[in-house]
């Protein structure tokens, strides 16, 4: 009879969901047990598999995140140790936005409730409390209830698979002008890193139309051209603090309205149509010298290989070296970047027109990329160089500014920018979208 009772009151539990969820604290602790053990032994990558399998459990589980973060920074891994006592902080988080809202509801404000609930659902996703709150507070006030909302997507679907590192990351645009397409310049990036063996492969366009005329007392330069280039880049976390990166470029002329210079009367540089073809390779290498993962300084190196035919004007013909100095501070939803490099263009006596010449030059930087929530960031960003070639009345500052939108999925993610020139040695319309994979 008792052996009855017990099967009944089982199959009662079950069919109620209710085993299900006094279980999951149960498996939990139990993981983490296990890793307690490994945690004592020094054996710290077997501790960090089963306390990873606690939190996957229990999201909320704030001690884990903390064992979590020791292991790491036992492991020399000072990126993940951050990410953990950040979820730590996080949990602190989840827990008093839940408690709020709660406040609120016994109050009778249903809307703030609901408000705190959100806040605390886009912090922690996984966690089933706030969403189950924040559907039953939906249903009170004739809201959608979670789950039939558009913009309320499940846990998986927000947790990003992407590198970290590129989504708060300026958009790459290489050059403010047509001409310095010719020589390589230094991008705005982030002095942030992708982890130890991550990839990030994007594919993109950009787009360049400008149009430039000068005079001196000897020589004259007139273009009015647009161009457009395809590009292929590959980044790869070779250690924690330091990333490599290789990006070749496709370029054409999709109009060539008139290019010429014309020095003592004589016409050195002639129309010529650009076709299609291979412009230059870049690689390089960046290196993230302070440990911080909200407040990061970092230098990168890149070098230019050529591979465009002389006639074609889409590069010159001798490798250039580019060196940049990064910093990137994050506060809450918004992350700066400022950066500030030195490019020692080849030997100008290898250069396919010889009779201009072209000089080391300076670059710089600074980009804004705000968090909008949902997928989305949203990028305004500010870039120059000091002049490179000593030609005609072309001898000012190349400034331009963009703004742009970053959307992403599990492993996907979409980028897009707009800008124009502020000065006269600028191009006059810029346009780049590119679309990146994670594996």
């Amino acid at each position: 009879m008792l052996k009855k009772v017990f099967l009944f009151s089982f199959m009662a539990l079950f069919c109620a969901g209710i085993s299900f969820a006094q279980d999951e604290p149960k498996d939990a602790e139990y993981n983490f047990d296990i890793a307690e053990g490994y945690y004592k032994k020094g054996r710290y990558e077997e501790a960090i598999a089963y306390y990873k399998k606690a939190v996957q459990i229990n999201p909320l589980f704030s001690e884990a995140y903390e064992k979590l973060a020791n292991c790491y920074t036992s492991l020399g891994d000072p990126d993940n140790s951050a990410r953990n006592w950040k979820n730590v902080f996080n949990v602190q988080q989840y827990n008093r936005l839940v408690g709020e809202g709660q406040q609120l509801e016994r109050q009778g404000s249903l809307r703030d409730a609901r408000a705190k609930y959100r806040e605390a659902y886009d912090l922690i996703p996984a966690a089933k409390l706030a969403k189950d709150l924040l559907s039953r507070v939906s249903a009170k006030i004739g809201e959608l209830p979670i789950g039939e909302e558009e913009d309320l997507v499940s846990p998986g679907d927000t947790e990003l698979e992407l590198p970290h590192p590129y989504l708060d990351a300026p958009v790459s645009i290489s050059s403010g002008s047509i001409l310095h397409n010719l020589v390589f310049v230094n991008v705005i990036e982030t002095a942030k890193v992708l982890p130890k063996g991550e990839p990030l492969v994007k594919f993109g366009l950009e787009y360049n139309a400008g149009s430039f005329k000068g005079n001196s007392s000897s020589e004259r330069l007139v273009y009015d051209a647009s161009m457009m280039r395809t590009t292929a880049e590959i980044r790869y976390g070779l250690q924690n603090d330091l990333e490599i990166f290789a990006k070749l470029y496709i370029g054409d002329f999709g109009e060539q309205k008139n290019t010429t210079y014309i020095k003592d009367g004589v016409s050195i540089l002639r129309d010529n149509p650009r076709p299609l073809g291979l412009d230059k390779l870049l690689v390089g290498v960046k290196y993230r010298f302070t440990p911080d993962s909200d407040h990061v300084s970092a230098i990168s190196f890149t070098a230019k290989l050529p591979f465009a035919d002389p006639a074609s004007l889409l590069s010159t013909t001798v490798p250039d070296l580019g060196l940049n100095f990064i910093r990137t501070d994050k506060f809450k939803k918004t992350t700066f970047h400022l950066n500030a490099g030195f490019v020692m263009p080849g030997d100008e006596d290898e250069i396919f027109l010889d009779d201009i010449n072209i000089n080391p030059f300076i670059t710089f930087g600074a980009a804004s990329v705000i968090d909008l929530g949902r997928n989305f960031y949203f990028i305004v960003q500010l870039q120059g160089n000091t002049n490179a070639f000593n030609v005609a009345d072309y001898s000012g500052i190349v400034l331009t500014d963009h703004v742009g939108l970053r959307w992403h999925t599990n492993s996907i993610l979409l980028e897009g920018t707009l800008g124009n020139g502020l000065t006269q040695d600028a191009g006059n319309f810029f346009g780049t979208f590119d679309v990146g994979f994670s594996f």
